[in-house]
């Protein structure tokens, strides 16, 4: 019983868990919500890019006809 007392094993304790558990569950409940920024930015962008081709084609269709 003596030798178990005096030999330390380093371990992390239950407070050192908790609070890498506790930034775990924060990263997984920040990742939905980016997610969906990063989709509604692209459809976004997406968006414009078609909108500025179909400015461009318009403008080189006028262009042509003149």
């Amino acid at each position: 019983m003596k030798n178990a007392m005096v030999k330390k094993i380093k371990a992390f304790t239950y407070i050192e868990v908790l609070f890498a558990l506790l930034i775990t569950i924060l990263i997984f409940t920040i990742l939905p919500s980016i997610f969906k920024t990063t989709h509604f930015i692209e459809s976004h962008f997406t968006n414009q890019i078609n909108l500025d081709l179909e400015f461009f084609a318009a403008d080189l269709t006028r262009d042509l006809l003149k």
